[in-house]
């Protein structure tokens, strides 16, 4: 193996690890390495990018209080969803559909992910209503 490592494309680093944020698609990194011997050997590696998926929220988002709430996501290229809010440590409940019954104004969020492992997240508030009441 290498006893040295210098990143001649894709990064600056003089390590044998990177870790980069890749900001275009079919990005090219090319390591030299050195050995004892001063022999050198380059080594190449594309990274192909995967789309995040797309989410789409659908329905009632202003309710009257008491009612249910039903809420339904698709999404190109989420290949599994799962509702419930990110910064809650509460459960996630799977699936493409989001039923609950409010007491006050909610957020309900909404995750995508698809099969390379890219995740999406987006909200929807929902208003509740009073009821008048009736004297």
């Amino acid at each position: 193996g290498a006893e040295n490592y210098k990143w001649i494309e894709g990064t600056q680093s003089q390590s044998d690890e990177i870790t980069q944020l890749i900001e275009k698609d079919n990005t090219i990194f090319i390591v030299e390495g050195t050995d004892v011997n001063r022999c050198k050997g380059r080594a190449s590696y594309k990274v192909k990018m995967q789309a995040a998926p797309v989410l789409t929220i659908t329905g009632k988002t202003e309710i009257c209080e008491g009612d249910n709430v039903q809420l339904s996501v698709s999404g190109v290229g989420a290949k599994t969803f799962e509702w419930g809010d990110p910064h809650s440590a509460a459960a996630f409940k799977a699936g493409t559909k989001m039923i609950d019954k409010p007491k006050h104004d909610t957020i309900y969020y909404v995750s995508g992910t698809s099969m390379y492992g890219c995740k999406t997240t987006e909200s929807v508030p929902v208003i509740v209503n009073s009821v008048p009441s009736s004297t």
